[in-house]
């Protein structure tokens, strides 16, 4: 079996998604063929939407690592209780009576796969002497610690991480079971270390077995005095849940928008996915934004978002209509929606904004503007934005907002019913500055406008 994992090197990799192995061609899980190295993902391989693997820069290389650990550090490290695991607590009830009845395949199976609990793992495939299945698992882990840019060299944590490891890489080590179980399932120093290596590690058991060894196997197994009781062992630990972020979090950038026939859109997709596409098949996809300058819609989805652009015909071609899938609104959001962005406002833009604090209230800001004749300052209410101050020139158009925070508030300058003229921008920039110094303006920062 290679253990060269092909899958870091790719530029479709989801660095930033820690919680499974994904990537653009499988955004439900990578296949255990092409993770191990048994398929070589410069072909094609079933499922994959047509994606190959694709090299990724040196310098795109170093990005991804500094986002993977971002993504480790962003959540907190939790213990995993055995009795709260599904297959720790099944591993535990097989313990308090062991002259039960085992529990079947099916049930084991099931638990294996939603299992985060690492030291049960190992304590099952020790006692039931899957020391080569264990084996393979450790050098995996070690592969992938190493292309993930945990570099033992530069920190002592990582160091010792990886020489414990390496004294678990060979069979023959491993069948000193006492020390071999001491070895993996001790804490790797902080909760951190120890909840990245075992999820690593874990997975990578998953991998070589993705189903457990029958109860029958370990629950009077030779080895089983050696290990003592789960329940008086290691603890293991995880990383929590990442919050999920929705389409109703992401302020929209244009041209993004948001949807207001979602079902017909809905229904327009179902009509064009034909066996074969990507997204054939899956259910719950909700139309939640679209480009106003084309047909490309984002459907979100319960492990996915996906941009499509839809055709309106009928397809028999499953590489149509065209999609992008991303593992996540958020994901969407820095990956697309804002270079969507940055490349639809490379013209003139339409309005600028600036986001500031002042302890002036927002009745009182029409007294301390300058040029009243020329803007006609007026406090004006909107059902979408509340109370706003408000003032025109001509096609030039100035607002001011309250945020729901006190004391908080955006100016926002616009061109409405023409096109903006050359200069637009440094004319209200101008404007801007002369704007926020009456109002008493500070912690002044750029935003992102309001669309109407």
């Amino acid at each position: 079996m290679s253990l060269r994992l092909q899958c870091h090197a790719c530029r479709h990799f989801e660095w930033g998604v820690i919680d499974a192995d994904r990537c653009a061609a499988f955004p439900d899980g990578i296949p255990d063929a092409i993770w191990l190295g048994e398929a070589d993902h410069a072909e094609a391989f079933p499922g994959d939407g047509g994606i190959r693997r694709a090299a990724r820069t040196a310098e795109e290389r170093a990005d991804v690592v500094q986002l993977r650990h971002s993504a480790h550090w962003t959540r907190d490290v939790e213990r995993v209780a055995h009795d709260a695991d599904p297959f720790g607590a099944l591993v535990l009830a097989v313990e308090a009576s062991p002259f039960a009845r085992f529990p079947d395949a099916a049930a084991l199976g099931h638990a294996w796969s939603r299992s985060e609990d690492a030291v049960a793992a190992l304590f099952v495939l020790f006692r039931a002497g899957r020391i080569g299945a264990i084996a393979t698992g450790v050098r995996l882990t070690i592969e992938q610690l190493e292309l993930e840019g945990c570099d033992y060299l530069d920190d002592k944590g990582w160091l010792a991480v990886g020489l414990r490891l390496a004294t678990c890489v060979d069979e023959s080590a491993l069948a000193n079971v006492p020390a071999a179980w001491s070895a993996l399932a001790t804490p790797f120093g902080s909760p951190y270390l120890t909840a990245r290596v075992q999820q690593i590690l874990l997975r990578a058991l998953r991998r070589v077995l993705p189903e457990p060894p029958a109860a029958a196997e370990w629950v009077e197994a030779p080895a089983a005095s050696a290990l003592g009781r789960l329940r008086d062992g290691p603890v293991a630990f995880r990383f929590a849940a990442g919050r999920r972020i929705g389409i109703d979090d992401v302020h929209l950038l244009e041209p993004w928008t948001r949807v207001t026939s979602a079902k017909e859109l809905e229904e327009e997709l179902a009509r064009e996915l034909v066996p074969g596409h990507r997204l054939h098949g899956r259910r719950g996809l909700r139309a939640v934004a679209r480009r106003s300058d084309g047909d490309e819609v984002l459907f979100e989805g319960e492990t996915l978002a996906a941009v499509v652009r839809l055709t309106w015909a009928k397809e028999v071609d499953p590489r149509w209509p065209a999609t992008d899938i991303f593992p996540s609104v958020e994901e969407w959001a820095t990956r697309r929606m804002r270079p969507d962005h940055v490349a639809f406002s490379a013209r003139e833009p339409r309005a600028i904004a600036f986001a500031f604090r002042s302890a002036v209230a927002l009745s009182s800001m029409a007294a301390r503007l300058p040029d009243a004749a020329r803007w006609d300052w007026t406090v004006r209410d909107s059902p979408w934005y509340g109370d706003y101050l408000w003032g025109k020139d001509g096609p030039l158009r100035v607002r001011v907002f309250a945020a729901e925070e006190p004391g908080r508030f955006t100016l926002q300058i616009d061109v409405v019913g023409v096109e903006p003229a050359a200069g637009f921008d440094a004319e209200a920039r101008h404007l801007g500055g002369e704007l926020l110094a009456a109002l008493e303006a500070d912690s002044v920062e750029p935003a992102a406008p309001e669309q109407d």
